[in-house]
């Protein structure tokens, strides 16, 4: 099952009644739910949530969280590059770059992220 047709499905699931009556919920409902999810159906909430706010930080990382622990870590480093771009002060979105970098393999890169460095070329500039 594709990422985009299991994330509906996923959603639908969490959606419950609103999305079986044809009916779209309101953002304030979805985030009611959210609150309530088991941690298996955030990531369908957080994909229909970005629907009501495409450019909510939080959800955008649970989504980069949900990509890393799957195995999709270009995906997640994508996702938290932009975040840690957009939000240089969350320290959050800079560690889960980290994160993804060194489950690319790119472990100087993950360092130098970690260390406070924008990547490779930040890392090898200081030695």
């Amino acid at each position: 099952m594709g990422r985009k047709l299991a994330l509906g499905v996923a959603a639908a699931l969490a959606l419950g009644t609103a999305a079986r009556a044809g009916e779209s919920p309101t953002a304030a409902e979805l985030w009611r739910r959210w609150e309530a999810a088991a941690p298996g159906e955030r990531p369908g909430l957080a994909a229909a949530l970005l629907a009501h706010e495409p450019g909510h930080p939080d959800l955008r990382a649970h989504l980069a969280w949900h990509a890393l622990e799957e195995g999709r870590a270009p995906e997640a480093r994508e996702a938290f590059s932009a975040l840690a771009a957009e939000h240089p002060g969350r320290a959050e979105f800079h560690r889960g770059l980290a994160l993804a970098l060194a489950a690319e393999g790119r472990v100087v890169a993950a360092l130098a992220v970690a260390q406070g460095g924008d990547g490779e070329a930040a890392l090898v500039a200081r030695l």
